[in-house]
Parts: structure tokens; C-alpha cells; sequence
């Protein structure tokens, strides 16, 4: 389960390889050629994956075999609960080369609900996100979702039109394949993704159902696609933690001070991200309902810089898809984010990463504060403070509110 560091003996005879997911060492006899499993964990509740959550961490780690291409994985992207520092084109957006969102991190995902930056997600609904992995088009024998955000016709299109194009993957495939799919080097020619779910589920955790002791009360359900998106949701809500913060200690003065600035009205910062959780979203007093809290891009929206035209746009399939996700005149609404651990993660901030920097995402435009090369993106279409009023702040108070934002 997930190989993740080995140990050569000195006289090279053998190899320890550790799993990060199991409870077992394997020792492989480099002279004698065998193996042999180690246990050095605790099994009493049964071997990992023992329950949903755990069969939503292995799904984490171990992507690779539920992937159409066969070498993706959660954590190439979400190391380790963070985030990589980089920002991608996700197919939700309408403008595919201006349009950019920020892969997120998602540790102490529990109370930080609903996810994703349109605040669309919960543990029930990863749709999106493992799409990504495995396209239900990329199924030759699949009929097409009306979820799915492509250009493919319907299955009502094609029973009245079956030579239109995109019609060819609705046919009987076991008795009729086509001869693209037999020919691509990916994929599962003769088997539906939730066949191919089940598949690979038999093959890593050894059965295709899930355990049923958290996410149905009424029992087990298929390790199919959403059999998997529901423990893999699960996991996040039990498993990934925030870590513990090296910065946590208030008693420095210039955290206080930050604190005061944080907390006080002229900065605004805890009206949306009031503390100890640090967002509307999951803060019962400001949100009794839990309902998704959007708002409209605090900063000038990533342009198209040939049309002018907003970049942020989510395609008409994607709101389909999640009619919660509000997209108006002022373009995509995003939700509040959380800022506990936020020293522990890329310093890419705002939707699209524009920022490098929290002093580049709290200071306005041409701030005392910013150093050589930074910029301040604290503004909306020239109006600034828009993301907190930090403009009147010294150089010495933001810092300050830095720091003690560090401390999260």
C-alpha cells in the first residue's frame, strides 16, 4: 500500500521498503529473490484500508489505477494536504489560456466547507475534481453524462441522428466496438467507468464495495465513481489535519499588535474570515444555515487581454453542474477561504495566484510597505481597499497583521 521509503542493509544483501499506508515493512532478498511482509503496526481493526475513510486516503495516495491514463494521483498536486505554488486551466472555466484557478490545500478540510473556490464541493460531491482523472468520454462504451461539460451529443441525439458526430461511443461496444477505442493506448475499450472503477477496485483493495460504517446508514455501496468520490470525501473530513504551527505564540508583541489590527473594524479582516475558524463559511454565528458564501472577485478580475472580457467565467456545464455556484454580471462569485495554516502553504495567493505574497495580497497598489519587484493587488477596477482597508497602515502595521496571520 503505497511504497514510500527503502533502507538497504550494509552489506546490500537486503531491501526494508516501508509503506505509508499499511502496517507492514516488506524485506526483499536481493541473493534469494523473495519477499517477505513484516508487520510492524497495529491490525486489530483489520489491515489497511479498514474503513471508508481509509479507503478514501488509499484513493488519495494510490490514484493512479482509477485514472484513464493510468499515472495521475490526488497528491501529485495536493502534497501532502498542501498545495503545489502554481496555478492551472481547469476545464470549468470558459476562457481556457486567460483563465486560471489555484490548486488548494486541504488540510483541516472538516470544518471548511463548502470546498473549492466557487465554494461547490462537499463530501458527497467531488464530481469536478475526479473527473479530471477520468473522463466519462474517454469511455468508449459509456453513454454520455448530462453532467459532463463537453461537446458531446446526448444519447436522445443519437438514437434520433447516430451518424452525428460523438455518436460512436453510445454503440454496443462488447458486440460493436469502434475501432478508435480498440486502437487508443488508454482506457478501458470494453467496460464503462463505473466498470472500470469496480475493476480497479477489486484489484487494489481487494473488494468493490464499500464498507458502509459512515457514509450510508443503510449499508455498503459500490467503489464505483461515486462510491469513491463519497470516501474520498469521508477521508477529508477525518483524516488531514493542520499542522502544528511553529509560529502559534501570541505573546510576541508584534503578533498582538497584528492581532488588534486584524480584529479592529478599520481593517475589516475578521467580517469575513472572523476567528478561531476564519471564514463566514463555516462560522455558525455568521452563517447559521451553512449555506455556500460567495462573493464577487475582490481584486480586478484576470482579463482577457484581447477581448477584455473576464477570465474568471465557469462554463455553462460547470453551473449546471453545481447551481449553487453564482456567476452574474460582475462575473464568477468565490467563496471565503480559510486562513488557519496559511503559513503552511505555497505563497500563491487569490484565485489564480496572482499574489506571491501575503504583503502582495494585503497591501493596495504603490503601499510604502511593498519592497523592489512586489506589487499590490489590494483594488478592484482602481478602487482600493477592497480585500481589507490596509491602506492607511504603515509599514510596521502590516507587517504586523502578517505576522500575525502567520500564526494561524
Amino acid at each position: 500500500m503505497n511504497p514510500y521509503d527503502l533502507a538497504i542493509s550494509p552489506d546490500g544483501r537486503r531491501v526494508y521498503v516501508a509503506e505509508r499506508l499499511g502496517e507492514h515493512v516488506t524485506v526483499i532478498d536481493a541473493e534469494a529473490g523473495s519477499t517477505r511482509r513484516v508487520l510492524v503496526g497495529d491490525v486489530s481493526g483489520g489491515e489497511f484500508p479498514a474503513t471508508d475513510a481509509e479507503l478514501g486516503e488509499a484513493f488519495n495516495f494510490v490514484t493512479a489505477p482509477f485514472t484513464v491514463d493510468g499515472d495521475q494521483a490526488c497528491v501529485e498536486c495536493h502534497r501532502e494536504g498542501g498545495n503545489l505554488a502554481r496555478h492551472h486551466t481547469m476545464p470549468l472555466q470558459k476562457d481556457r489560456v486567460w483563465g486560471t484557478r489555484m490548486i488548494q490545500a486541504y488540510r483541516g478540510a472538516m470544518d471548511t466547507r463548502p470546498w473549492f473556490l466557487e465554494t461547490a464541493m462537499d463530501e458527497a460531491n467531488f464530481f469536478p475534481v475526479i473527473n479530471e482523472f477520468n473522463r466519462r468520454e474517454n469511455f468508449c462504451c459509456e453513454l454520455t453524462d448530462p453532467r459532463v461539460w463537453s461537446g458531446y451529443p446526448t444519447v436522445e441525439q443519437c438514437v434520433a441522428t447516430p451518424e452525428a458526430s460523438g455518436c460512436n461511443h453510445v454503440i454496443d461496444c462488447e458486440n460493436d466496438p469502434p475501432p478508435e477505442c480498440a486502437a487508443r493506448p488508454y482506457g478501458s475499450p470494453h467496460l464503462t467507468r463505473n466498470e472500470a472503477f469496480l475493476v480497479a477496485s477489486r484489484q487494489l483493495f481487494g473488494r468493490d464495495t464499500t464498507f458502509g460504517d459512515a457514509i450510508h446508514v443503510d449499508g455498503p455501496v459500490p467503489l464505483n465513481f461515486d462510491g469513491i468520490t463519497r470516501a474520498l470525501g469521508l477521508f477529508l473530513l477525518a483524516r488531514p489535519r493542520l499542522l502544528p504551527n511553529p509560529n502559534a505564540d501570541l505573546k510576541l508583541a508584534a503578533a498582538e499588535r497584528g492581532r488588534r489590527l486584524y480584529e479592529s473594524s478599520d481593517t475589516g479582516c475578521a467580517f469575513c474570515h472572523p476567528l478561531p475558524v476564519t471564514t463566514i463559511a463555516s462560522a455558525p454565528e455568521f452563517n447559521p444555515f451553512g449555506l455556500p458564501v460567495q462573493f464577487p472577485a475582490l481584486i480586478t478580475p484576470r482579463k482577457n487581454p484581447i477581448t477584455g472580457e473576464s477570465a474568471d467565467d465557469a462554463t455553462a456545464g460547470f453551473l449546471q453542474t453545481f447551481p449553487t455556484v453564482a456567476q452574474g454580471a460582475d462575473g464568477i462569485r468565490f467563496g471565503v477561504p480559510a486562513l488557519r495554516g496559511i503559513w503552511d502553504r505555497a505563497e500563491r495567493f487569490f484565485h489564480d495566484g496572482r499574489a506571491k505574497s501575503l504583503r502582495e495580497a494585503l497591501a493596495t497598489p504603490g503601499h510604502p510597505a511593498l519592497g523592489p519587484g512586489e506589487q499590490g493587488f489590494n483594488e478592484t477596477e482602481g478602487v482600493i481597499d477592497t480585500h481589507g482597508g490596509t491602506s492607511q497602515l504603515t509599514t510596521e502595521e502590516l507587517d504586523d497583521l502578517i505576522r500575525f496571520l502567520l500564526t494561524l
